[in-house]
């Protein structure tokens, strides 16, 4: 009896597990829409929360880094001094379209530092985006240098033609600002790609290294630009 007890409990609990994953799994699919594109990621609209209460208060003249979890690690005062991070892990190019406007520090920034798109490729959501990546270029305050990363070589197979598209639009893009460096990581990893990362997709130290060095490179490289002035809003008390 005891026996028999215990094999009901384990089918029950499998039959709980099981329907917990299913009904996880048609949930995502319900909120999919036509083109297959996830319904908005939790995480990112909650980073997307803090960096809205953060960016009153991100001084004039500060080098702004937009992106996803690749940027989210990257130690950006070792590029610019005077930095603020605002990557976010899992971001693609349609979250950040959906909240470029937040940012108003862009518009009084030194620069802008962008590498996005990784994520769309990896979703399969490769469709439109070619003309996500423009909107987000045209989003981008037209007298603001920036340095425009492609996006990184992945390590998985399935991503390569993706990646190499969306670097030949990126690379267009880019050359049609008026100041705009393009950062080729696609060549300052070749050769060296195993031994540049972490995993599939995110660098390690010596990957890091590589691409903060191409960063810092083009930052000094920009032209002189003056942003106007910015009086910070008081604290609440």
């Amino acid at each position: 009896m005891k026996r028999f007890l215990f094999l009901a409990y384990l089918t029950v609990l499998h039959l709980l597990v099981g329907g917990l994953v299913i009904g996880t799994d048609l949930r995502a699919i319900l909120h999919r829409g036509l083109n297959g594109t996830a319904s908005p990621n939790a995480h990112v609209q909650r980073m997307v929360g803090f960096h809205a209460t953060m960016d009153p208060f991100v001084p004039s003249g500060a080098a702004i880094f937009l992106g996803d979890s690749i940027t989210q690690g990257l130690a950006t005062t070792a590029v610019a001094p005077d930095s603020v991070n605002y990557g976010i892990g899992a971001l693609t190019t349609r979250d950040l379209l959906n909240n470029l406007a937040l940012y108003q520090s862009l518009a009084r920034s030194r620069a802008i530092f962008l590498m996005i798109g990784i994520n769309d490729i990896g979703q399969g959501a490769t469709h439109g985006l070619q003309q996500r990546l423009q909107k987000i270029s045209e989003g981008l305050p037209r007298d603001v240098p920036v340095v425009w990363s492609a996006i990184m070589p992945s390590l998985r197979p399935a991503d390569r033609t993706g990646i190499e598209e969306a670097n030949a639009v990126i690379a267009k893009l880019c050359s049609a600002r008026r100041h705009c460096i393009f950062v080729d990581t696609d060549r300052l990893f070749s050769g060296a790609a195993a031994s540049f990362y972490e995993d599939r997709i995110h660098p390690n130290a010596a990957g890091y290294a590589a691409w903060i060095g191409a960063l810092r490179s083009a930052y000094r490289r920009l032209p002189p630009h003056s942003p106007p002035p910015h009086a910070p809003q008081a604290t609440a008390r």
